[in-house]
C-alpha cells in the first residue's frame, strides 16, 4: 500500500478536479482549481520519486515519467509554479434567446437583462405596446491546452492525468508487495 501521504495527495488532486467542473462558468474560479490540480497532482509523482530514490527503483521512475501525459502535465505544473500562471484557451459559447411581437405590422424589440424594453421599431401597423419578454442568456465556456496536439478540452485531459497517476501509484505498490523492486510487466509473446 501506498504511503498515505502519495494517497492522500492523490484524493486532494481528484478533490480541485471536481472544483474545474463545479466552477466551469466561472474562468478565474476555473483557474484557481486547475492551478491547485497541477500542484497536488505532481506531488504525487514527486513524493513517489522520494521513495524509488536509493531503492533500485529509479530506472523504473524514470521510465515512467517518459509517460506523454504525465510529461505534460509536468511542464504544465512547473510552468505554472515557476514561470507564471497556467492559461488555457476559453472558448465561449453564449445561447440567446428572444421574442417579438407581430400585428398587422412588425415591431421589432429589444429588451434589457430585467425584460424592460428599451429600444422598439415599428413597420408598416404593428401592434402598439410590446410586453416585455426577459431574454434568455445561456453563457458555457470550454477550456483547452494550446500546447496539447489533439482537440481534448482541460478536464478530459486531467481525468486521463489521474488514469496515469493511479496506474503508476498501484504497478509501483504491486512492486512493494513483491520484493520492493518494481518489475517492467511481462511481454506478450
Amino acid at each position: 500500500m501506498a504511503q498515505s501521504w502519495i494517497r492522500k495527495k492523490l484524493h486532494e488532486a481528484r478533490y480541485f478536479r471536481r472544483g474545474m467542473d463545479e466552477n466551469a462558468n466561472d474562468p478565474t474560479s476555473f483557474d484557481h482549481e486547475l492551478s491547485a490540480f497541477l500542484t497536488a497532482a505532481r506531488s504525487v509523482l514527486q513524493y513517489l520519486a522520494v521513495e524509488c530514490n536509493g531503492t533500485g527503483q529509479q530506472a523504473w521512475y524514470e521510465r515512467k515519467m517518459a509517460n506523454d501525459i504525465l510529461r505534460f502535465f509536468r511542464c504544465r505544473r512547473n510552468e505554472n509554479i515557476h514561470r507564471r500562471p497556467i492559461e488555457s484557451q476559453r472558448n465561449i459559447t453564449l445561447e440567446i434567446e428572444e421574442a417579438i411581437t407581430v400585428g398587422e405590422g412588425l415591431l421589432i424589440g429589444r429588451t434589457d437583462e430585467h425584460g424592460n424594453v428599451v429600444q422598439h421599431e415599428g413597420i408598416g401597423n404593428p401592434a402598439t405596446e410590446l410586453e416585455p419578454v426577459p431574454t434568455n442568456v445561456e453563457r458555457t465556456f470550454e477550456y483547452r491546452f494550446t500546447n496539447w496536439s489533439d482537440e481534448k478540452d482541460v478536464q478530459t485531459l486531467c481525468d486521463k492525468y489521474l488514469e496515469a497517476l493511479q496506474s503508476t501509484l498501484e504497478e509501483w505498490e504491486q512492486g512493494q508487495v513483491n520484493g520492493g523492486g518494481v518489475t517492467q510487466p511481462a511481454r506478450a509473446g
